[in-house]
């Protein structure tokens, strides 16, 4: 009997372990499109004398960033990162829900620049410049708080709780 139940927890962890070692994850999955980085941040004077044609670029390029970075920010989620960057466990599950995050979030993007492309033209220019202040300032703290992160510097002088 004592054999028996030697031989069962025996073959048990044998399978549990080579059930553990499931096949390596692949980097296939880029949760954070690259080329996000900002060259300037402007003000209301640099974006003034440009055309709405320009000022609608650069308002949907900097919707795009947001939009790349939000999502996953609460997980660390930097310029580039691919699946098992974002310092989370993964396993088939999470896998299978972060390539549906993607392949949604490719949909999102195509069909907002579409809408935005289509309805910037009602923008007052006026509008378009404060926009851009507006999502550039969110943009700079998103960026802060990923290089505070980084180094471990603490924002607030709070717990990291």
């Amino acid at each position: 009997m004592k054999r028996l139940i030697l031989v069962s927890v025996v073959v048990l962890s044998f399978s549990w372990c080579v059930n553990a070692q499931e096949e390596p994850i692949e980097k296939t999955t880029q949760v954070v499109k690259r080329d996000l980085k900002m060259n300037k941040y402007h003000n209301v004077h640099d974006l003034e004398p440009l055309n709405k044609n320009v000022l609608k670029g650069i308002y949907m390029k900097r919707v795009d960033i947001i939009n790349e970075l939000l999502p996953l920010l609460a997980v660390k989620a930097k310029e580039g990162d691919y699946i098992e960057d974002v310092n989370v466990p993964m396993d088939k599950k999470r896998i299978k829900a972060i390539k549906k995050y993607a392949h949604a979030k490719d949909k999102y993007v195509l069909g907002l620049s579409e809408t935005m492309t289509a309805q910037l033209n009602y923008a007052d220019s006026k509008d378009l410049i404060w926009g851009i202040i507006f999502l550039e300032g969110m943009i700079g703290h998103i960026f802060d708080y990923l290089e505070h992160e980084q180094t471990g510097d603490n924002l607030h002088g709070q717990d990291n709780n």
